[in-house]
């Protein structure tokens, strides 16, 4: 498979944000789970993964 880990690969999906903050404005707790077999093959860090999540709390205005 394909792996994410560089910032400019990362992109949201178009109306993510939108319906993130729905689901905040009607109080559901809001968390994401990943698997980051990458890291363990060597196939990038774990700096590189912290990256892409903070670009993505950056997007979504820090929701999740």
């Amino acid at each position: 498979g394909e792996y994410t880990y560089k910032t400019e690969d990362f992109n949201l999906i178009p109306g993510v944000k939108e319906s993130l903050q729905i689901l905040k404005a009607h109080h559901y707790l809001l968390v994401v789970v990943t698997n980051q077999a990458g890291i363990s093959k060597g196939l990038y860090t774990k700096q590189d993964m912290e990256a892409c999540h903070q670009k993505l709390q950056k997007e979504v205005h820090n929701l999740i």
